[in-house]
């Protein structure tokens, strides 16, 4: 399920020419980068799970059902954020074409409405030896759960 929702969120920021152009967009890698130079290019967007919040649960006539929020993040790697196509742009082209987003998952998760909602974004540093800014923009969307009772 959580491969499937940061599939649909690099799917739709590949959807956006200006990204595509300027950013290489994956999901987290398995092992990060040791720095920077591991990266290759200029720029490159990271999407990732980083966590679910879940309230109380309860059940009803026919089902347990727990609701919370679903968290993902999106890591920026850019050289520049003020020239043209760069940084403070792309940051912003991503959280227009992510907001109300719907993720839909076969396996007893629902994602309602308003859909994906950005939270913050954030300079998480400057990794110097490489001349990289790194930005984090956390996402959230609420989340359902249904299953069965014994």
């Amino acid at each position: 399920m959580l491969q499937e929702c940061e599939a649909a969120i690099v799917a739709k920021l590949l959807l956006e020419p200006l990204l595509v152009r300027s950013l290489r967009i994956t999901a987290f890698p398995e092992t990060p980068p040791n720095d920077a130079a591991d990266i290759r290019g200029d720029a490159v967007l990271f999407v990732r799970f980083s966590g679910l919040d879940l309230g109380e649960g309860g059940a009803s006539r026919c089902a347990f059902v727990q609701a919370g929020t679903m968290n993902f993040e999106l890591h920026f790697l850019v050289r520049d954020l003020r020239t043209h196509t760069k940084g403070y742009q792309l940051m912003e082209t991503a959280q227009r074409s992510l907001s109300g987003l719907r993720l839909e998952s076969e396996n007893g998760y629902s994602f309602g409405l308003p859909g994906l909602q950005m939270r913050s974004t954030n300079l998480a540093g400057w990794i110097k030896k490489s001349a990289v800014w790194h930005w984090i923009q956390s996402y959230e969307i609420p989340t359902r759960f249904e299953g069965e009772t014994l």
